[in-house]
């Protein structure tokens, strides 16, 4: 969290200046059964227009915000090995341009967020597909930038390969051009 944390008091105060002081601790359980220890803080209640606006949702309630403890004591491990070390800050940089954006577009570009089949095989089998549909794009966009700066037109067939009702990947493949048939160009 990026709001500032007064450990004396044990209260946080966000970039508006609104406090937020410890009400209870609890524990939160996911879908796979794992549990939370989680401690919950809540705004102040505050007079001044500003402050109210602030200090409470558009329901008219006061806002709460849920601290996990050992997640927020991970990420200061982190940022303290982060600190100092010019090397270790350059090799943390990279995930931002090796393997996240790859993953981010086989979500966001290619609808591929879960398998739809079981088994370890299957499931690289069908991973695969989808590793290869994007690789087949982004070679399909490297193409296109030498067409286009060449005089030959591109013929773009597009296929479509189900691979469950919800995961559909588009596959483009360019027609093959011989460098031969640059020199000739017919005039229609």
């Amino acid at each position: 969290m990026n709001w500032n944390y007064d450990p004396i008091k044990d209260y946080y105060t966000d970039e508006h200046g609104i406090k937020f002081h410890f009400i209870r601790e609890g524990h939160r359980k996911d879908k796979s059964g794992f549990v939370r220890n989680l401690r919950t803080y809540r705004a102040l209640d505050y007079d001044d227009p500003e402050g109210y606006f602030y200090a409470h949702t558009p329901g008219g309630n006061l806002r709460q915000i849920n601290i996990n403890p050992n997640w927020e004591h991970h990420k200061q491990q982190m940022r303290e090995r982060l600190k100092d070390n010019d090397e270790t800050k350059a090799i943390y940089a990279l995930r931002k341009i090796e393997d996240e954006p790859f993953f981010g577009n086989l979500k966001a570009n290619l609808k591929y967020l879960r398998t739809s089949v079981r088994g370890i095989e299957k499931v690289t089998t069908e991973a695969g597909i989808a590793i290869m549909a994007a690789n087949l794009l982004k070679l399909t966009l490297k193409v296109n930038v030498i067409f286009r700066k060449s005089i030959v037109k591109k013929i773009i067939v597009v296929f479509r390969f189900n691979i469950s009702l919800k995961t559909t990947i588009i596959l483009f493949c360019v027609a093959y051009v011989p460098a031969s048939s640059l020199y000739f160009i017919p005039s229609y």
